[in-house]
């Protein structure tokens, strides 16, 4: 796909020009309804640029998460624990069923390494 071509000074301020005329003929709530929606792409946009510039935020959300889910996991009642074990080992049965045979033998290694 070509590049596109970039708009003249004319055809930017027409552009603005009818842009502007559009907004100041928009009803008071759908204007806060736009508004409300740019702060939270904005706001998205943010975090995820805060995020990706450090990634050591994320490992440490991760850790708690992991923590909170051990913590979970060792006050749950003997029953809850079978039924957890048993959809677990169910769902991991359906994904090796389903998996590629790159996959499967990447995760052969896997365990051949933690052995």
């Amino acid at each position: 796909m070509p590049p596109r071509r970039e708009l003249t000074r004319e055809e930017k301020d027409e552009k603005n020009r009818k842009a502007r005329e559009k907004r100041s003929n928009e009803d008071p709530e759908a204007k806060e309804v736009r508004l409300a929606a740019n702060r939270k792409r904005a706001k998205i946009a943010r975090e995820e640029k805060r995020r990706r510039l450090n990634p050591e935020e994320v490992q440490v959300a991760k850790n708690l998460n992991a923590k909170k889910a051990r913590e979970d996991r060792q006050a749950e009642a003997p029953d809850e624990r079978a039924l957890r074990q048993r959809l677990d080992a169910e769902r991991k049965r359906v994904a090796r069923a389903n998996e590629t045979q790159v996959e499967h033998e990447a995760r052969l290694h896997d365990q051949r390494i933690r052995q």
